[in-house]
């Protein structure tokens, strides 16, 4: 997983989630929960990665 895909899918995530509920912020649990399954890796496999990228920390 390419930091540089990671930090366009997720900013893209994040954006539509907070379109979609009107919020300021996304839960981080739910951002790893989405992003793993676009990746298609578990849960624990995207929060490591998230936090080798300093993301989630």
């Amino acid at each position: 997983m390419p930091q540089q895909l990671i930090e366009s899918l997720g900013r893209r995530v994040i954006d539509a989630y907070k379109a979609e509920h009107n919020a300021e912020k996304m839960p981080l649990t739910r951002f790893i929960d989405v992003m793993a399954a676009k990746f298609r890796v578990s849960h624990p496999a995207m929060e490591c990665r998230l936090k080798n990228v300093g993301i989630g920390r």
